[in-house]
C-alpha cells in the first residue's frame, strides 16, 4: 500500500498541477466529464489557446469546424445549472472538444466517468487543432492493432493509436499489452 501511494505521489510531482483544481483532480481515482472539462479549461487553458490560434490563423477548424458565432448560438447543457464546475463545462462546450460534447438529449452528464477511449479522443482532438495536421484524424485507419483488446474497426482506434504512438497514453495493462479502452481514467494519469 505504501509503495502504491509513493508511486502516486511521484506521478503527481511529475504532472506538476498548476491550479488548485488540477491538484484536486490529481488525487481522484476516476475522472468525470466535469473534471475533464475543468482540467482542459483551468489547467491547460484550451479555450484561450484555441482563441489565440483562431485569431492568428482564422481557421474555423480550431473550433471543431464551427465559427465563433456558432459556438455562441449553441444551447447550454440542461443538467449543469447548479454544478460547481459549470463555467469550465461551458468553456469546453464553447470550444467544441470532441468527447466532451452535449448528448442528443441536451445533457452534459457531468458525473459520468471518462473512460480511456474517450480521453484518447479528447487528446486527439486537441492535437489535431494545435498541430493543424488534418492527416492525424485518419493516419492509422487500415492499420493493424497492437492491442489485443482493440480492433482496428473501433471508432476510437485512430485516437488511441495517435496518443499511444506519441507516448501520451500507455497500455492500461502492461502485463498483457491491452489498452483497456473502457477502464476509467485516474486523475493523475489525465494530468500526465
Amino acid at each position: 500500500q505504501a509503495d502504491a501511494r509513493w508511486k502516486l505521489v511521484q506521478k503527481i510531482q511529475r504532472a506538476m498541477p498548476a491550479t488548485a483544481t488540477g491538484k484536486k483532480i490529481a488525487l481522484l481515482e476516476r475522472v468525470t466529464r466535469a473534471d475533464a472539462a475543468a482540467l482542459f479549461i483551468e489547467e491547460l487553458k484550451v479555450d484561450a489557446l484555441y482563441d489565440r490560434l483562431l485569431r492568428k490563423t482564422g481557421d474555423a477548424a480550431l473550433r471543431g469546424g464551427k465559427t465563433p458565432g456558432d459556438a455562441a448560438g449553441r444551447a447550454a447543457a440542461v443538467d449543469i445549472t447548479d454544478h460547481p464546475l459549470r463555467a469550465d463545462i461551458e468553456g469546453v462546450l464553447r470550444v467544441g472538444m470532441r468527447g466532451l460534447e452535449l448528448f442528443p438529449d441536451g445533457t452534459f452528464r457531468p458525473a459520468e466517468q471518462v473512460d480511456r477511449a474517450s480521453y484518447a479522443m479528447m487528446i486527439e482532438d486537441m492535437l489535431l487543432r494545435l498541430t493543424g495536421d488534418g492527416g492525424l484524424a485518419t493516419r492509422f485507419i487500415g492499420s493493424r492493432s497492437p492491442f489485443p483488446d482493440l480492433g482496428p474497426d473501433a471508432p476510437w482506434f485512430n485516437a488511441v493509436m495517435v496518443v499511444t504512438s506519441r507516448g501520451l497514453m500507455e497500455p492500461g495493462d502492461t502485463r498483457t499489452g491491452a489498452f483497456a479502452p473502457r477502464q476509467p481514467v485516474a486523475g493523475v494519469d489525465a494530468l500526465l
